[in-house]
């Protein structure tokens, strides 16, 4: 279901690439759950995740706002 979203959204917006991210049932670790991309170097690691604590994804989960970069 993610990952025709994520298909559907970049189709739409016409970007390079379009990843969805979730954080995990703890509420710690944001993992990423689909993507749709323009080329396979854009294809992120099955395995990707990281500490609800960083980055801007991080940020944008933790707070419930739309992050301006």
């Amino acid at each position: 279901m993610l990952g025709k979203t994520a298909s559907a959204v970049y189709g739409v917006l016409g970007r390079e690439a379009v990843y969805i991210f979730l954080a995990d049932e703890n509420g710690q670790t944001v993992r990423i759950v689909a993507h749709a991309v323009a080329a396979t170097t854009l294809t992120p690691p099955n395995d990707l995740s990281f500490p609800i604590t960083s980055g801007v994804v991080g940020r944008t989960i933790r707070t419930g706002h739309t992050q301006i970069v």
